[in-house]
């Protein structure tokens, strides 16, 4: 026997006391509920515990369906969990549309309750998207511009690919431009034309309108702001366009203003001839004439000035703008009358104050024409028709009452001292033609013959 197989002889005893410990221990551990379980286990699975047995079968089956959500896969479909989903969309589409309805009958509380719940929970993204809509819209109902423009900018944070997202760029440009912010609103506008040519959607046609919308903005905005060279810049490029959806009578008519603000007389003269042959029956003709008138006067075109206001004065005042006509024949008639008188054309200047002074038969716009009128008439030496003219603004004392104007009062207090200085001037004048009519003294001294 070799020397060194003895102590393993020694060794058998411990080792077997050591193999039925290990074979206990893997005997406990098989005994517990579910342990040493894996894919390569039985499939039937291990006999359930006491404690599963006691459970209903229908409470479990209860708490997976609850929890179904969690077995979500973009690779398999879930007809269970579509159902639930749908269920949840008509719940939340019903909540918006109660939201909607309580905004249009201004119940804002109500209506920012029911939005601000929606967005706490976990309803459709599309819900979402028209919740925060929504929420924007009651902001601008409200009267709170910046809240509208946070829910805006939040839209656009979170859903910077959506297709709507030109639409908010353009409300929001609309909104800075009505909280004065006119450069913010200038950079939306551009924002809107840059993302309407990023986004992806079959909505071609939309998204050409936002951006036609976006440059008419661009244009009215530094038109408000009295930026009128842009404007200018703006607009004419517009009227370059061929689009039908362009306003183009009413684009002009901001062009011929944004001329005459600039003092471009010539260009002036041409937009606006432009307009009115182009677009007769524009409801802002009598002021394009007007301005014409101006340019002209300026450019010292006076005949062509005064052939404007005559045509002014000539439109009929049978128009649903009476109003606005009057105003402008009233103003373009005073502005080149006056403008005549200064300059001594009596003639032409009284020609223009008596059409003036027959558009209206009120007081206080018939007797201060009537006043220029008597002046005239005294410029060319008719103290008899100046008197007269006079006259009919003193006979009309009992229509001026105290109430009236003090401007008018003091147009009948001159016209009733032009009155009396006529008369004290028709007593000179005849004393003066009776004094030079009466012959010499008759005696005279002679002398007497040598």
């Amino acid at each position: 026997m070799l020397p060194f197989a003895q102590p393993s002889f020694r060794l058998l005893p411990r080792l077997r006391s050591w193999l039925v410990v290990f074979l206990g221990f893997s005997l406990l551990a098989g005994a517990a509920p579910g342990a040493g379980q894996n894919q390569n286990s039985d499939p039937a699975g291990p006999k359930p515990s006491a404690a599963e047995e006691s459970l209903p079968a229908n409470e479990a089956d209860e708490t997976l369906v609850k929890s179904r959500d969690r077995l979500t896969s973009t690779n398999l479909l879930m007809p269970g969990l579509k159902e639930h989903q749908a269920l949840t969309l008509r719940s939340a589409r019903e909540r918006l549309e109660l939201a909607r309805q309580q905004r249009q009958n201004r119940l804002f509380s109500e209506c920012r309750a029911h939005l601000t719940g929606l967005l706490e929970t976990e309803a459709p993204e599309e819900i979402w998207r028209a919740a925060m809509l929504e929420l924007a819209l009651l902001a601008q109902d409200q009267g709170d511009p910046s809240q509208a423009q946070q829910v805006y900018s939040q839209y656009i944070s979170k859903w910077p690919l959506d297709g709507n997202i030109p639409e908010v760029l353009l409300r929001q440009g609309l909104l800075y431009r009505e909280m004065g912010l006119s450069q913010m609103a200038v950079s939306k506008f551009y924002a809107v034309m840059t993302s309407a040519l990023v986004v992806k959607g079959d909505r071609l046609e939309h998204y050409q309108r936002l951006v036609l919308q976006a440059q008419v903005e661009i244009a009215e905005t530094y038109y408000l702001a009295g930026k009128f060279a842009p404007a200018r810049d703006s607009l004419t490029r517009l009227l370059k366009q061929e689009s039908p959806n362009l306003n183009r009578a009413r684009l002009q008519v901001k062009l011929v203003r944004c001329l005459a603000e600039l003092k471009a007389w010539e260009e002036l003269v041409v937009r606006g001839q432009e307009l009115l042959n182009r677009y007769p029956e524009a409801p802002e003709e009598p002021e394009v004439r007007f301005l014409i008138a101006s340019a002209c006067k300026e450019l010292g075109r006076k005949d062509d000035s005064l052939r404007q206001v005559q045509l002014l004065l000539q439109l009929s005042t049978n128009s649903p703008n009476a109003g606005i006509l009057a105003y402008w024949k009233r103003r373009a008639g005073n502005d080149i009358a006056n403008q005549l008188y200064q300059e001594g054309d009596f003639f032409k200047a009284l020609d223009v104050y008596v059409t003036l002074a027959s558009l209206d038969s009120k007081p206080d716009w018939q007797c201060p024409v009537q006043y220029q009128v008597g002046l005239i008439y005294e410029r060319l030496e008719q103290p008899v028709k100046a008197a007269e003219t006079y006259q009919k603004i003193l006979n009309r004392e009992k229509e001026i009452g105290p109430d009236s104007p003090p401007s008018l009062r003091a147009v009948l207090d001159l016209a009733r001292w032009r009155s009396k200085f006529l008369g004290w001037q028709v007593k000179a004048e005849e004393a003066h033609r009776f004094l030079n009519d009466t012959p010499d003294d008759p005696t005279t001294t002679t002398k007497p013959q040598s």
